[in-house]
């Protein structure tokens, strides 16, 4: 009987000891992983503000050629003054469709985006070649029509256009990352501006009436 005790009390013992052990290791496991969790997710949250600040600086930058390729109407223009009766005279634009390029970024992990996120970006340079192409096909039949509004109408249009959408992708990975938003709005109010009277220009030149 007693010998039975003894027996019970040093597995006790040596169960008590086991589940202690293998608490412990749990316990320093798990402290060690979310010490490496935290550290990771420190990590990614720079890695995400790095890639966001250099693609944010890239879109916004396109998106400030843009508006200013969009004001160029080609137009030359003069006053009485000059002794010519006031208005203007195509000429041909000063500023070229601006191309787009998203360029390398191999020492960020592209996979810290959500995947529309980065299907939108990575379709960027896609999106602008589409554009530039419509205006293209439409400055090659300005023959055709001998209405320098036409392709001038498309062009700010394409233009604006692409314009707002690289200033709305901007804002959702500055929000994404944390950052602030631009805090002059005078860009995506032009932007804006410019859009409903492109639009109406559009609409009246390129939608047939039924």
């Amino acid at each position: 009987m007693y010998y039975a005790q003894k027996t019970g009390a040093l597995m006790s013992d040596s169960y008590a000891g086991l589940i202690g052990a293998v608490v412990g290791a749990i316990i320093t496991g798990g402290f060690a992983w979310f010490t490496d969790w935290r550290k990771n997710r420190s990590k990614n949250k720079k890695d995400l503000e790095v890639l966001s600040l250099k693609l944010t600086y890239k879109l916004e930058r396109y998106v400030a050629l843009c508006l200013e390729c969009s004001e160029d109407d080609g137009r030359e223009y003069y006053h009485e003054d000059e002794g010519r009766c006031s208005g203007s005279l195509f000429r041909g634009y000063n500023i070229e469709f601006p191309e787009f390029n998203l360029g390398k970024f191999e020492d960020i992990d592209w996979k810290l985006l959500p995947v529309n996120l980065m299907h939108e970006i990575f379709t960027l340079p896609t999106k602008v070649n589409s554009a530039r192409q419509r205006f293209a096909k439409e400055w090659n039949e300005f023959d055709e029509h001998l209405n320098d509004d036409y392709p001038t109408t498309i062009r700010a249009k394409e233009l604006t256009d692409l314009a707002i959408y690289f200033y709305n992708v901007s804002s959702s990975l500055r929000t994404l990352a944390g950052l602030p938003l631009p805090e002059d709005s005078i860009i995506i109010d032009t932007l804006n501006k410019n859009k409903i009277r492109n639009d109406e220009d559009y609409n009246r030149l390129f939608i047939r009436k039924e």
